[in-house]
């Protein structure tokens, strides 16, 4: 195993330097996603947009954010630049990240 890691570092030392976009789009799915479960703690539902994250755009009780800072809106933003997709029904969520998905990937 140290073997490997030593070759890896000799012939690809900037892949191992930095966090491929892959990992970041995960950690920021992680992020986005524990947000998420305090909004549903606090109001008893998803929000309607991830939006609705960072102010308490309808007035609603209960409501103790900001869940994500204004600062972070690239959060929503993912490693090659598509907005994350975000999709409710009222009770579940789903948030996909297109670049994760492999949409900008070339496949020959």
């Amino acid at each position: 195993m140290y073997l490997a890691r030593r070759l890896l570092e000799k012939f690809f030392p900037k892949r191992l330097a930095e966090p491929t976009r892959d990992t970041t789009a995960r950690a920021q799915l992680t992020s986005l996603h524990n947000s998420m479960g305090c909004f549903i703690r606090d109001l008893g539902r998803p929000p309607r947009c991830l939006d609705e994250l960072c102010g308490n755009l309808d007035g609603a009780t209960g409501w103790d954010g900001p869940y994500v800072s204004r600062n972070d809106l690239a959060t929503f933003e993912d490693p090659w630049g598509y907005p994350y997709e975000y999709m409710t029904n009222g009770e579940n969520y789903t948030i996909e990240s297109r670049g994760l998905l492999g949409y900008d990937r070339d496949y020959g």
